[in-house]
């Protein structure tokens, strides 16, 4: 399959994340990593651009400004999988503003913007889940923790 998740209808993401286990509101929680992630493949020019004003820190930024009305976009513009963002120098992905405002996952990305402790709650389990999609029990029972060899990654640029 050629296409990337980010330009995808919400209706392709939430059936193919339903066909290995996952609920529609649990895609929203599979989204918290957007709040430390950062851009790659969508503008060349502008590599780790952030989804976030806060971009080092784990929080719910990335649910409020995602709903916020786009005004620009951050390099080239008008990419496919891109849609306006509504801070300099951030990247919106169009799958995460159709995410946010889908009828069957709204209410869901609302409620991380009112509630910090579900938002740092849900995100381990179904991360978890997510990491270990594929993989047998015996094959899971017998992992090693190595996470301390983890090289750190460069830091994301100034905005």
């Amino acid at each position: 399959m050629n296409s990337r998740i980010y330009t995808d209808s919400v209706d392709k993401i939430l059936a193919r994340l339903l066909d290995v286990g996952f609920q529609d509101f649990e895609v929203v929680w599979l989204l918290s990593a957007h709040t430390i992630a950062a851009a790659d493949a969508i503008d060349p020019t502008i590599p780790r651009t952030p989804f976030d004003s806060t971009p080092q820190v784990f929080d719910t930024q990335f649910f409020i400004e995602t709903q916020l009305v786009g005004t620009a976009f951050p390099g080239q513009g008008g990419l496919q999988g891109e849609v306006l963002s509504p801070l300099p120098g951030e990247m919106r992905l169009q799958s995460d503003f159709l995410i946010a405002r889908d009828n069957r996952t709204a209410c869901e990305w609302q409620s991380f913007t009112n509630d910090f402790d579900k938002f740092q709650e849900t995100f381990p389990d179904v991360f978890g889940r997510l990491a270990l999609l594929g993989l047998s029990n015996s094959t899971i029972d017998s992992m090693v923790d190595c996470s301390e060899v983890l090289p750190i990654p460069p830091p994301l640029p100034a905005s």
